[in-house]
């Protein structure tokens, strides 16, 4: 009997499509210490373009996704929040 994993081997994806499923954290903080975070949990993308800009001298790339589930944009307890007092 041979052995199975022997026959198989980890390549890199070459397209970004090849990507295996992955999740995605969003954060954010304001300039007085609040804070909150969402998840976009699943990713996988379908396809992808890119652009140029000869304006801007900037190149450009989209990529179309879904995703499994969505978690809501929230407030997170934060030690740096400050509390404005009037002047």
């Amino acid at each position: 009997m041979s052995d199975l994993t022997s026959e198989w081997a980890l390549a890199l994806p070459s397209y970004s499509d090849q990507v295996l499923p992955f999740n995605i954290t969003l954060a954010g903080a304001n300039e007085y210490g609040a804070m909150c975070a969402s998840k976009i949990l699943g990713v996988e993308i379908l396809n992808e373009g890119s652009g140029i800009s000869v304006d801007d001298a900037v190149t450009e790339s989209q990529a179309t996704f879904v995703a499994r589930a969505i978690e809501p944009l929230q407030a997170v307890n934060s030690p740096y929040t400050r509390c404005l007092r009037p002047a």
